[in-house]
């Protein structure tokens, strides 16, 4: 599992500004330079500093910062994968090159019959697709609500910087107070998006009941019928998967399958193998 494909593989202006408090014991060389990719990934077990040091140093900037961006890299540290040291020559070696699309360029082997790998890889991005089929607003309403509790997590900062100051500015409390409204606003809107995606979640379970039946099932043992009816729009990716756990050789047709809704990438591949 993992390898790479061998088909190359302060003042009121303050008011209307975000802020980040920083504890001061928290900052350093990486952190004032703005390196974000080694602050963030480098205690990460899917990569070790040394790695990323070395891509660095190795790799155009360009192309440093659209690896760690990319849908393969991202998927790894989602499942904990490791970088493996051919991988990590076949990245090195081809960055020579003047254009690169990551994520057209590295794919992974999966192992459908790793419950881990058959959830994370699979299930869960056909069931995202799936819901957002159901309520096309889905990932919009998602992804505000993520980008709301930041705003609201900066007023907050903002009202905490305006209550511990000692300034003496006339407008002070006024600074305030429009602190304390606009949070009120967005909790309101933070309550609003909650609602509606919860609305939206419990419309899909009433649709798919026994998605989680099927989920919690697999920390024991992988059987795709406990996920039955599934819903019309992956019957066939359904029937396809439950071939493949027979023998069929069937793992071209689910690649097809999602690949054309942008659920694995180019240079991916399935198969079913069980040590049983």
């Amino acid at each position: 599992m993992g390898s790479i494909n061998n088909r190359l593989h302060s003042n009121p202006v303050l008011s209307n500004r975000k802020i980040t408090i920083i504890n001061p014991n928290n900052l350093n060389r990486n952190h004032l330079l703005g390196n974000e990719v080694i602050t963030h990934y480098k205690h990460a077990e899917p990569i070790h500093a040394h790695q990323i040091e070395l891509l660095r140093r190795l790799l155009p900037r360009a192309l440093f910062e659209s690896f760690f961006a990319s849908t393969w890299f991202r998927r790894r540290v989602e499942c904990n994968i490791p970088l493996k040291r051919e991988e990590l020559k076949f990245i090195i070696r081809t960055a020579s090159q003047q254009s690169i699309n990551w994520d057209h360029l590295l794919g992974d082997t999966i192992n459908l019959t790793e419950p881990h790998f058959l959830r994370y890889w699979l299930l869960e991005p056909v069931y995202q697709w799936w819901l957002t089929s159901l309520a096309p607003s889905y990932p919009m309403l998602k992804n505000e609500l993520i980008q709301l509790q930041v705003h609201i997590n900066q007023l907050k900062a903002q009202s905490e910087f305006w209550t511990i100051t000692h300034t003496e500015l006339v407008n002070k409390s006024s600074i305030q107070q429009e602190i304390e409204q606009k949070k009120r606003l967005s909790l309101d809107q933070e309550r609003d998006y909650q609602h509606k995606i919860h609305q939206i979640e419990q419309t899909a379970t009433q649709m798919w009941p026994n998605w989680f039946v099927g989920i919690e099932q697999m920390s024991q043992q992988i059987n795709l019928t406990t996920f039955m009816e599934v819903p019309e729009n992956i019957r066939d990716l359904w029937l396809l998967l439950t071939q493949l756990a027979k023998g069929k050789d069937v793992s071209a047709l689910i690649h097809d399958w999602l690949y054309v809704r942008h659920l694995c990438l180019e240079n991916d591949s399935f198969y079913w193998c069980s040590d049983q």
